[in-house]
């Protein structure tokens, strides 16, 4: 006996239940999305003040006013806008900046040369994304450092300070979306 296409055998109504819920699971998976990060749903906009700069570093906050400008969009969803319009305002102040040598190899034998195998360089900083429109904090952090590591014998310290300024806006962003 040859069995049509469509006939219902038995246990085929909860299979096409099974289906169609991990269907409308799926669709739903796809077209969900976090818009705006963890920010609250009304800050579409956002301003990305220079951060104050408390180091030797001339163009540090230019760096990083840079870097943030062209993450925050990206990473939480917002516009930049001007300080005067925007929902939201990222403010800060870089504290430090050093260079260190964590790593090395002493080389013993006559003149004891020692050879730089990296080098660090550490960001301290504070930051603030302060909600204007309800006249409150959304993320505050104060003391956080940023490392960035080269090796001198291939790199230049841009590098490290590249890095560090990488996961200083790093660092800020998963601030930002803490909040959720």
């Amino acid at each position: 006996m040859k069995q049509h296409p469509f006939r219902r055998t038995p246990g085929s109504r909860a299979r096409l239940a099974s289906l169609l819920a991990a269907s409308a699971l799926l669709l739903s998976g796809c077209l969900y999305s976090f818009t705006g990060g963890g920010l609250p749903p009304g800050i579409r906009t956002m301003a990305v003040v220079p951060f104050e700069n408390a180091t030797t570093e001339p163009v540090l906050s230019t760096d990083v006013q840079l870097r943030l400008q062209d993450q925050i969009p990206r990473k939480l969803g917002v516009r930049l806008a001007d300080q005067r319009v925007a929902h939201a305002v990222l403010r800060g102040r870089i504290t430090g900046f050093e260079e260190t040598t964590p790593s090395f190899r002493a080389n013993p034998g006559p003149g004891e040369r020692v050879d730089v195998t990296g080098k660090q360089v550490r960001i301290t900083f504070e930051a603030e994304i302060f909600d204007v429109r309800e006249d409150r904090s959304i993320w505050k952090g104060s003391g956080i450092s940023a490392l960035g590591t080269y090796q001198p014998n291939s790199e230049q310290a841009q590098a490290g300070r590249t890095r560090a300024i990488d996961e200083m806006v790093q660092k800020i962003l998963e601030g930002a979306q803490s909040q959720w």
